[in-house]
Order: structure tokens, then C-alpha cells, then sequence
């Protein structure tokens, strides 16, 4: 008897513990499922290189897909019809505006980035290391000098919880500038020790690259994303459904890993890769990592640069105060009939009242979203725009053009995969806000104070207004009925 309980003892222990270690199994199941799950992303991506690199003739410009058009033209433009629908207009008049914001952006972009890499490859060349090829160099260069990226910019600021809207107005700006400032750059550090590289030796020129490129800005940039305006106008519930009910909230990401697995077939399809050493690959990964790494923490020092707070003798906190101060001022200034009823000049005069020293200086010192927008859209550049610019420019350099275009495809790469790390950082460093909060909710509160107030004093003066009407309109004494309506409009008063 004594055994046969044991037994059923030891069988109860046995499956108690088997069903731990089944649990624990499949809690391991989960997480593991989970991560793969959170790294999709990079699992697609290298699925897709593999693809591009056994099958180039795909997904490359001119391929069985014509990936110049089906990719290169139709992905863009979905991410901007879908940042259309999700935008206000009224932000995107807001963030045109932001004349310092832009200036950064594009400056950087085109000068200050390209100079970086032009010092960075003169100082390779002086080294006279056979083991760098050259014509590599000179396409580091031309990569540096092509403006911010489009998809990945408006993905990465969405993910971040950025100022998109930033984002869309400087991505637009930069592609529509780059097709006239980038060719003149190149041409600019094409001389001395780079002169071999220069484009101009070439018989093709860089016409071709102004119709190419205004035709991929327009068709990509301007007209999807004034359709998704018009959709958002008139039928915002129900773009809002569809995008919500058929799982569309990943549509950029995809986008964005079709937009390179076009850019690594064109690459692979022009024997990019098998054109330069193995060295040379190395040195480009590592380099175009470091690179943007420096060009992000040097555009974080001139968005965020640390003497305007000694300047202003204001902690990051009091200047995002100061800033809200203002700009209540401003609106309050707007809402006055003096300001509606003045001239342009005068309404611009208007808005200048009481402008210091101090709120210029404050003026340069941005909010975080505006950082973390900057940050993403000053050291990103854009491949689908580069390689068009690259093959007009270098178009009689057929043998050439596959060295030019690895930098390029690599740091897209690698720019897209840093900022998907660094998107987890940037949101939980917004997500702390900049120290105004409460004072923008206080001011709200103020006002909404104010306008019940004025609310109430204009139903005081109508109720005043009618009482005198029926007093001047009958000069006899009142009867009852008259009385009774009288008390009836009493009660109806605010008090």
C-alpha cells in the first residue's frame, strides 16, 4: 500500500515538473518569437541582399521590373501620399516657416557634410595608400554631396516621435535643391589631387540629371503628397480606417527595405561590390559608420549648442519657457483687430514687438523633436536621387560607375540600420519633454478662463441690450405677461 503511494507521489512530482519545463519552454518559445519578431526589419533586409545578389537582374533599374519606375518612383510616393493623409496642412505652413531650422538643415547637408568627407579622403589620398582605390574616394564624395534621404527620414522621424512634418518640409526642400546644388558641388572638390574625377571631363555632361531628378521630385514628392492633402481634407474617417483596419502602419518600413532592395540590385547588377577590393568594402563599412556618427554629434552641437545657454544665463528648461512665452505673445498679438485690420508690413512690424537680442539667441536653440528631425535628415543621404545623379554625371564612365555607386548603397544601408537603433533613444529622450509642460498647460488654462469670462460679459451686455428694447418699446407699466418674461430673462442671465 505504503508503495503504491509513493509511486502516485513520484508520478505527481514528474508531471509538475515536466509541465515547468514544458512552461518554461515555451516562455522561451515566446521571447525568442518576439525578438524576431522586433528585428523584422534587418531579417527582411538581409533576406532581400541575398536576393539582389543572386538575382540583381530583378529588382535593378531596367530590369525585368524596371525598378527605376516600379521602386524607385512608386514606393516614395506611397510613403508621401501616407505622410499627406496623416499631416495637418496647418503644420506643414508652420514648419516652412522655421526659416533657421531649414538653413541648418540644408547648409549641412550639402556643404558642411561634403567638406567633412572631401578632408577626410585628401588626408587618404596624402597618406598614398595603394590599398584605397580612388575613384572610390571620389564616389565618397559625390555621395556626401547629395541631399537628405526621402523614406528613410520620414520613417525613422514617425518611429521617433519627431517633428515629421519637419522632415517631409526638408526632405522636399533638400531633393528639389539637390538636383541644381549637388552636380555644382561635385565640380567644386573635383580639383587638385580629385581632378581625375571631375565630371566635366566626360563628353555626357550633367544635363540629363536636371530632367531626371525634377521629374523623380515631382512625381515622387509634390503630387502624391497633395493627393493624400486632399484626402485627408475630404475623406480623413475613411483613409484613417483603411490604414487602421488593413494593418498599413508598417508601410513605410516596407517601402523603405523595396526603395534599397532596388539600390543593392542596381549595385550588384553594375558588379559594384566585385569592381573593388575587399579592403576597400571593409574600409567603407567602417568608415561611412563612423562618418555618420560624426555628423550626427556635430549637427547635435549646432541645434543644441551650449553657449546660447551661457549667453542667455538660462537653463535648457527656462529657454524652452522663454520660447513659449513668446510665442503666446505673438498669437495674442494676432488675435487683436489691430493686427487684422493693418497692412502686410504692418502686420509683420506687429509681430516684431518687444523682439530682443535674447529671443534671437533663444531662436537657435531647438525643441526636441525639431533636434531629433534635424539629426536624422543632416547626416542621411539619398540613393535613389544619387545614383541618378551619379550615372548622368559619370555617364561616359561606364567602367567606372560601379566603383562610384558602392559608397553610396553602403551608407544608405548603414545609415538606415543606425537610425533604427538610434530610434529607441531619440523616443524615450522626447517622450521626457522639454521642461514647458506645465507651463503651456497653465497658459491654456488661462485662456480658456479668459474666453468663458468674455463669453459670459458678451451674454450679459445682449441680455442688458434686450431688457432696454422692451423697456423703450413699451413706455406703459408692465403686466404680468410682461413681468413673467421680464423674470424669465432674468434667470437666464450668468451670474
Amino acid at each position: 500500500m505504503s508503495s503504491a503511494v509513493e509511486k502516485i507521489q513520484e508520478s505527481k512530482v514528474e508531471q509538475a515538473a515536466g509541465s515547468k519545463a514544458e512552461a518554461k519552454w515555451k516562455t522561451y518559445g515566446k521571447n525568442t518569437w518576439d525578438y524576431v519578431l522586433s528585428q523584422w526589419f534587418f531579417i527582411a533586409l538581409a533576406i532581400l541582399i541575398i536576393i539582389s545578389r543572386w538575382w540583381p537582374q530583378f529588382a535593378k533599374d531596367e530590369g525585368l521590373i524596371k525598378g527605376q519606375y516600379s521602386i524607385g518612383y512608386l514606393m516614395p510616393a506611397l510613403i508621401f501620399f501616407k505622410s499627406g493623409t496623416d499631416i495637418p496642412f496647418a503644420d506643414i505652413k508652420t514648419n516652412m516657416m522655421k526659416w533657421r531650422q531649414h538653413l541648418i538643415s540644408q547648409s549641412f547637408s550639402f556643404l558642411i557634410s561634403s567638406s567633412i568627407a572631401y578632408g577626410f579622403c585628401l588626408a587618404i589620398v596624402k597618406s598614398n595608400n595603394k590599398n584605397i582605390d580612388k575613384w572610390t574616394l571620389v564616389g565618397v564624395i559625390v555621395s556626401m554631396s547629395c541631399p537628405t534621404t526621402i523614406a528613410s527620414n520620414i520613417v525613422m522621424s514617425k518611429k521617433s516621435n519627431a517633428n515629421s512634418s519637419l522632415t517631409v518640409c526638408s526632405t522636399v526642400l533638400g531633393n528639389s535643391l539637390g538636383a541644381f546644388i549637388s552636380p555644382a558641388v561635385v565640380q567644386m572638390f573635383m580639383t587638385g589631387p580629385f581632378a581625375f574625377g571631375n565630371p566635366a571631363n566626360n563628353s555626357s555632361g550633367v544635363t540629363g540629371v536636371y530632367r531626371r531628378v525634377m521629374k523623380q521630385v515631382g512625381c515622387c514628392l509634390f503630387v502624391p503628397f497633395f493627393l493624400g492633402q486632399m484626402t485627408r481634407v475630404f475623406y480623413l474617417a475613411r483613409i484613417q480606417w483603411f490604414w487602421k483596419t488593413f494593418y498599413l502602419t508598417k508601410l513605410g518600413s516596407v517601402c523603405l527595405l523595396m526603395i534599397m532592395f532596388n539600390s543593392f540590385s542596381t549595385a550588384f547588377g553594375q558588379n559594384a561590390f566585385t569592381s573593388v577590393s575587399h579592403l576597400t568594402i571593409i574600409f567603407l563599412c567602417f568608415f561611412n559608420c563612423g562618418l555618420y556618427m560624426f555628423l550626427s554629434c556635430l549637427t547635435f552641437l549646432m541645434v543644441r549648442p551650449f553657449f546660447i545657454l551661457l549667453l542667455l544665463k538660462m537653463s535648457s528648461k527656462e529657454v524652452a519657457i522663454f520660447k513659449r512665452e513668446r510665442e503666446f505673445e505673438v498669437a495674442k498679438i494676432k488675435k487683436s483687430s489691430e493686427y487684422t485690420s493693418a497692412s502686410s508690413y504692418e502686420k509683420l512690424k506687429l509681430q516684431f514687438t518687444n523682439y530682443t537680442l535674447k529671443h534671437f539667441l533663444a531662436g537657435w536653440w531647438f525643441d526636441k523633436k525639431d533636434t531629433v528631425s534635424l539629426l536624422l535628415c543632416t547626416s542621411a543621404k539619398t540613393a535613389a536621387l544619387g545614383v541618378a545623379i551619379m550615372t548622368s554625371e559619370y555617364g561616359a564612365e561606364k567602367d567606372k560607375i560601379g566603383q562610384l555607386l558602392v559608397p553610396l548603397v553602403l551608407y544608405q544601408s548603414e545609415q538606415v540600420i543606425v537610425a533604427n537603433f538610434q530610434t529607441s533613444f531619440f523616443k524615450l529622450w522626447i517622450s521626457k519633454g522639454d521642461g514647458d509642460e506645465e507651463y503651456v498647460q497653465m497658459r491654456l488654462e488661462e485662456e480658456n478662463e479668459a474666453r468663458e469670462k468674455n463669453e459670459a460679459k458678451e451674454a450679459s451686455s445682449t441680455f442688458n441690450e434686450d431688457l432696454e428694447n422692451s423697456t423703450n418699446h413699451d413706455n406703459s407699466a408692465p403686466n404680468s405677461d410682461s413681468s413673467s418674461s421680464l423674470n424669465m430673462k432674468k434667470s437666464a442671465l450668468p451670474k
